[in-house]
């Protein structure tokens, strides 16, 4: 099945944005390609605004894992409303 990666910011985005991508995941899931959210598939029910310490995403586990992600999509949708050098950098690699 193809996969898309569903690229955004999350770290400067309030969360309540973050129910956009999931939009698009929806009708990226109805046009039968496999979606790829990071903040669902990667933050590993923690969360990214967090400063507690150990409630935080690691994010090297998540660059790499994220990176991954982008080489194995067969497409990739980028949402850019939002300044992210995270998705610039998971792009470029």
């Amino acid at each position: 099945m193809e996969s898309a990666y569903i690229a955004g910011s999350l770290l400067h985005t309030d969360k309540e944005h973050w129910k956009f991508y999931e939009e698009i995941a929806s009708v990226v899931r109805k046009a039968g390609i496999d979606p790829y959210v990071p903040h669902i598939h990667t933050a590993l029910g923690k969360d990214v605004h967090s400063q507690e310490a150990g409630t935080e995403p690691d994010p090297v586990f998540v660059f790499n894992k994220n990176k991954q992600a982008v080489e194995d999509a067969s497409v990739i949708i980028a949402e850019v409303t939002n300044i992210s050098t995270g998705t610039g950098m998971e792009l470029l690699s």
